[in-house]
This record gives C-alpha cells, sequence and structure tokens, in this order.
C-alpha cells in the first residue's frame, strides 16, 4: 500500500500513474495528474485506487480508466482536458463523488458498452463536454443520482444511444431538449430521441 499526497505526476511517455496486478491499495491526496500526452492521466487494473482533491487534467487519453477489476474512488477531484474525463470499463469498478468535471474533449464520465463491474457517480458537476456528460453504454450495474449536467455537446446524431440510465439527475442539457429525466432507459436507434424511450 502507498499514500501519495501533495505530489505531481507530469510529462510521462505513457500514463502518469499505473497501478496494476495486486498492487496493493494506492491512496492519492492533493495531488495533480497531467501533461501525459500519450496516455491515460492513471490506469487501474486489478489494484485498488482513491483519489481525493487531485487535480487530473490535459492528458492525451482520458483522465483516469479503470478496468480489469480495478477499484476506484474519486472524492471532490478537478478532471478537465483529458480525452475522456473518466473512463470506467469491462470489469473495473468505480465511485464517482463530489467532483467537477469538465471541457473534456469526449465524455465526462463513459462507463464503457462491455462495462460489467458496478459505478456509482454521484454529486457531481459535469459540464462543458465535447460530447455527453455522462454516457452509460450497456451497464447493469451503473447508479447516477444528483448530478448536475450543463452544457454539454451531446452523441454525434448518427450514434445510437445503447442503454443508458439516469436517474434523478437534473439536466440543463439543451440537447436532451428536457429540464430533467428519471429513471429512463433507451433503446437502440439510429436516430434516438426521448420520445423513443421507456420508463425503467
Amino acid at each position: 500500500s502507498a499514500v501519495v499526497e501533495g505530489s505531481q505526476f507530469y510529462g510521462n511517455g505513457s500514463q502518469g500513474v499505473l497501478s496494476w496486478k495486486s498492487a496493493g491499495r494506492l491512496t492519492m491526496k492533493h495531488s495533480e495528474i497531467h501533461s501525459n500526452r500519450n496516455e491515460s492521466g492513471a490506469l487501474i487494473g486489478e489494484a485498488e485506487a482513491s483519489f481525493q482533491y487531485c487535480h487530473i487534467y490535459g492528458n492525451g487519453a482520458a483522465g483516469i480508466v479503470t478496468q480489469q477489476k480495478g477499484i476506484i474512488q474519486l472524492m471532490k477531484c478537478i478532471i478537465h482536458d483529458n480525452d475522456e474525463g473518466v473512463l470506467i470499463q469491462d470489469t473495473g469498478h468505480a465511485k464517482v463523488e463530489k467532483c467537477d468535471i469538465f471541457s473534456n474533449r469526449s465524455n465526462g464520465v463513459f462507463i464503457g458498452f462491455d462495462h460489467r463491474g458496478s459505478a456509482t457517480v454521484t454529486d457531481n458537476k459535469v459540464h462543458d463536454n465535447l460530447s455527453k456528460g455522462i454516457l452509460v453504454g450497456n451497464s447493469a450495474r451503473a447508479v447516477l443520482r444528483g448530478n448536475e449536467e450543463h452544457n454539454n455537446r451531446g452523441l454525434p446524431p448518427r450514434l445510437p444511444i445503447v442503454g443508458a440510465i439516469s436517474r434523478q439527475n437534473p439536466s440543463l442539457d439543451k440537447h436532451l431538449n428536457a429540464k430533467s429525466c428519471t429513471g429512463y432507459n433507451t433503446k437502440p436507434n439510429a436516430n434516438p430521441s426521448l420520445s423513443n424511450t421507456r420508463p425503467s
């Protein structure tokens, strides 16, 4: 196990932080992960990591990724100007709480189409991202609650939304054409809209 506080991880050829294969629990506080131009800021797989009050920005891929049974907890972090903000995929697990996630080149939070782990995304501000604020691919174990999303540009019009779930998330996003969306699942469709949703 390791505790890292008040440090910077930047300018690396691959990830800024890599915790893999039973590396032990990593706890990072009040630190910066930035300017890792070729890869993600942090990649967690088959290990556990907690990031508290961290600033994660300017990375070439996602700000932070969990996959292959990785477990992450993000609390009160600022995540911006990455490709994806937070990427949760395959068997990765995540709790994302009270973070400010903005100005990423793709989605603020993307729970992947192949996701089979668990994901809890609560009380975050997710805004001004170039795609969706929070995009849920095909996960049956995603819980979204109390998130504020606004000024996200949304998916390209020809990309279908599959299995997206939104619960108790007030939305100010003009692309949803609704002030709130509670408990809706979308079905595969070449031209998705709220008209083809049904209550979950």
